[in-house]
């Protein structure tokens, strides 16, 4: 459904039959729809872990310790790039030698002294104070949930991995201590709006809850229209749960295990 499709079903569920025909035009309900539309889209997206939004990255190492090979075979060093925005204790590799960056600095060939030095006593030592790693979060990442452990999967995790999201001055980041770190995450594609009937449904009551205050004369309106929502998202998750099947913890007893 497209955005003009979507906001007349938020204003009829105020109860306003006039709905609008672009966004651009010279009406009430097209001006406020517009300025709500992509706040309430990404909100209702952060809402719940919807499956149809689902994705999978291997995260790119930003800062951390660095190892030219760790146990496992993973490379931890980058090849250098003219476009990537370098922060003091990035780490490249050119031809066979590695660079530790100084300065932070864009487009500096590994040459100059002024923004990289070979000595090891330069090597990045952690990312932070709280964590040995950072990641750059994927540029089309709306709600990050959470880092795959590959030797658990999908199965109950008793020491599920830790992580927490932070910044820098290029963008997003994900921290951690684990090395080689894959994330899921809700991604945001306006194009795959159609392939959730449930997320329509909440996505158009929280537009409708935004809309009442301006545009509908039944002050009870918006606060019906956000139990409507939560209602939703509750249907949504119990939905969710029937469509894949789900790992038990190996700590239930068995009366629960087996009912």
């Amino acid at each position: 459904m497209t955005a003009i499709e979507l906001l007349n079903l938020a204003l009829l569920k105020i109860g306003v039959s006039q709905g609008i025909t672009a966004l651009d035009e010279e009406s009430r309900e097209a001006y406020t729809g517009g300025l709500i539309y992509d706040h309430h889209l990404r909100a209702t997206l952060r809402a719940f872990p919807w499956p149809f939004a689902t994705k999978y990255a291997d995260l790119s190492l930003t800062r951390g310790p660095f190892w030219d090979t760790d146990p496992s075979g993973l490379v931890l060093v980058q090849a250098w790039s003219a476009s990537q925005a370098y922060l003091a204790g990035d780490v490249v590799r050119v031809a066979s030698v590695n660079y530790y960056c100084i300065l932070a600095h864009t487009n500096q060939t590994p040459v100059n002294a002024t923004y990289w030095s070979t000595s090891e006593d330069d090597a990045p030592d952690r990312a932070n104070g709280d964590w040995l790693y950072a990641y750059r979060q994927p540029t089309d990442c709306l709600y990050a949930r959470r880092l795959v452990d590959d030797a658990v999967g999908r199965a109950f995790a008793p020491t599920p991995i830790e992580w927490r999201k932070g910044a820098d001055t290029t963008g997003l980041l994900i921290f951690t201590d684990r090395v080689d770190a894959t994330l899921e995450y809700t991604f945001i594609d306006c194009d795959a709006l159609w392939a959730d009937d449930l997320f329509l449904d909440g996505f158009t009551w929280r537009l409708a809850m935004a809309l009442a205050p301006s545009l509908s004369r039944n002050k009870l309106t918006a606060e019906d229209c956000l139990k409507f929502f939560l209602l939703t998202i509750d249907l949504a998750g119990a939905v969710a749960m029937k469509e894949g099947q789900q790992h038990k913890s190996p700590g239930d007893p068995d009366w629960i295990r087996n009912r």
